[in-house]
């Protein structure tokens, strides 16, 4: 816990000072960048003239420093970003397979690559009302997705220390062009940066709580890219985590683990309600304020909606692969394209209760 305050006493201050210069100093970036650049001089010498003295001043002092920082860092991006704009490749728009439904091209290519172009407007409507909205904009959900079956795969190199370095080179390296190709969202840069601390962690035989791992990908985040602070994915992205991590375990310990294994799937059902409470209470907030609105019928959509989808991605993937190679066997594009529907008319059925 000494180590999240740590880090939470760095990180809030800096992002207090990346909002303040996006408010004040956004029409004059360089002059902002000159005046914070200063500043965070001024007051990295004081720390260091203060040193020795008792911890109170070096703490204000070190959150002055986090601010600062905060400001010089968003005022320099907002410059370089403005003389050399630089956009990520995209893969988008990739996936063209002879489906019996239309439809079904255009929902792969949401779910997988982020393009919502195909989709009709009576599809996107029914996940924006049925509240599976979030399904369709590519995060943490996907990438967690492709980075559990990617873990599934790569433990065939076996448990050797060569075998785990090799797996965790892998998994940065498939997950990270992920990341890159399909855009690098903010949520999904935030999905990365945990699996690159969480496998590092492994690799060297130091593993930290999941609340570190929060605080480090925020902290690693702001310091590569500050005006993603801005964005209402990244706002959204680690208000949902953060529900996890704080709200979640407290909600599922209020059901303890039955003796009976016959009613063990009720507490699976449990948890996932759980998980969506967690995360709905965390970002309803932020999503009234941003878009007036909010879902009746989350509960119902998530503990429906998320499983389908967590299986239909899979199997979409697997067959997406072995189309390319020119080997897919008819049963699986008969199969992705059901589970596809199934998964529309569901939530369009949710969209109108």
């Amino acid at each position: 816990m000494t180590e999240e305050r740590e880090i939470a006493g760095f990180v809030l201050p800096l992002a207090a000072g990346i909002a303040a210069c996006s408010t004040i100093t956004s029409t004059f970036p360089s002059a902002g960048a000159g005046i914070s650049g200063l500043l965070l001089a001024f007051v990295l010498l004081w720390i260091g003239w203060k040193h020795r003295c008792d911890r109170g001043p070096v703490l204000v002092a070190s959150a002055a420093a986090a601010f600062f920082t905060g400001l010089f860092l968003f005022s320099t991006w907002s410059m370089s970003h403005i003389l050399h704009p630089f956009e990520f490749p995209s893969i988008r728009g990739s996936i063209d397979l002879n489906f019996p439904h239309e439809e079904t091209n255009g929902l792969l290519n949401a779910l997988i690559t982020g393009n919502k172009s195909e989709l009709s407007k009576n599809t996107i409507s029914a996940f924006r009302n049925s509240g599976a909205a979030h399904l369709l904009a590519l995060s943490g959900l996907h990438l967690g997705l492709l980075y559990a079956i990617l873990q599934k795969l790569l433990l065939l190199l076996g448990r050797s220390l060569t075998a785990r370095r090799i797996r965790w080179f892998l998994l940065l390296l498939l997950a990270g062009s992920y990341t890159l190709a399909t855009g690098a969202s903010p949520s999904l840069v935030r999905a990365f940066l945990f699996i690159v601390l969480n496998e590092t962690s492994r690799l060297t035989g130091r593993p930290q709580r999941t609340a570190q791992i929060l605080m480090s990908a925020l902290t690693l985040q702001l310091l590569l890219t500050p005006a993603a602070l801005l964005t209402t994915g990244f706002q959204l992205s680690y208000l949902a985590v953060g529900g996890i991590i704080y709200i979640y375990p407290l909600l599922e310990r209020c059901w303890p683990d039955p003796e009976d294994e016959d009613r063990s799937w009720m507490r699976k059902v449990w948890k996932s309600a759980c998980l969506s409470i967690s995360c709905q209470l965390t970002t309803s907030p932020l999503a009234w304020i941003r878009f007036g609105s909010m879902p009746e019928h989350f509960l119902l959509t998530n503990l429906l909606a998320i499983p389908l989808t967590g299986l239909l991605i899979p199997i979409a993937l697997l067959t997406i692969i072995l189309e390319a190679s020119g080997c897919c066997p008819d049963f699986l594009l008969l199969t992705v394209d059901r589970l596809a529907s199934a998964l529309i008319r569901l939530l369009e059925l949710i969209s109108v209760m």
